[in-house]
């Protein structure tokens, strides 16, 4: 099987980070009570042993070549254009998570001006459903807006 390379620079509260800082179930037990408590029905630590975990500042630079995905989920993803360059590899895909528009614009600015095609950003929207017996509809109220994710994928370089 090939082997994918992929860098993932977000940062996440909760049990997301459990398994990004290697917490074994031994660091948990004691803690298991209080979520219990608190409504956890499971948590699921999952193994890391497929994940390097590495502490930098992604702003400085990217060691690693060809990647095939770099996921950004930071204030400044145009900042990280550039070391995507020599990053990833032709074809790879740059996704950032942003939260304002503005953010978006300064980002698809900054794509536009490197060799990345099939750029896209998509509104991430949340809407609840109303489920009871045969009355099956979207809920009254929304949440209209929760991010933008924009993607676009490196071009080859021409020989």
């Amino acid at each position: 099987m090939a082997r994918i390379e992929i860098v993932d620079q977000t940062l996440r509260d909760g049990q997301q980070s459990w398994w990004g800082m290697r917490m074994r179930l031994g660091h948990a037990l004691p803690i298991a009570p209080d979520l219990d408590r608190v409504g956890y029905h499971a948590v699921d630590i999952a193994g890391s042993s497929l994940l390097e975990v590495q502490v930098r500042d992604v702003y400085e630079g990217i060691e690693e070549h060809d990647l095939d995905r770099i996921a950004l989920d930071l204030p400044e993803p145009w900042r990280v254009v550039k070391h995507a360059l020599d990053a990833l590899r032709p074809g790879g895909i740059l996704l950032a998570y942003l939260p304002t528009i503005l953010q978006v614009g300064r980002l698809r600015e900054e794509l536009a001006n490197a060799p990345f095609g099939m750029v896209e950003t998509l509104e991430v929207l949340q809407r609840g459903w109303h489920v009871e017996g045969q009355s099956i509809r979207p809920d009254h109220r929304m949440v209209a807006h929760t991010g933008f994710l924009t993607h676009g994928r490196l071009l080859a370089r021409e020989t």
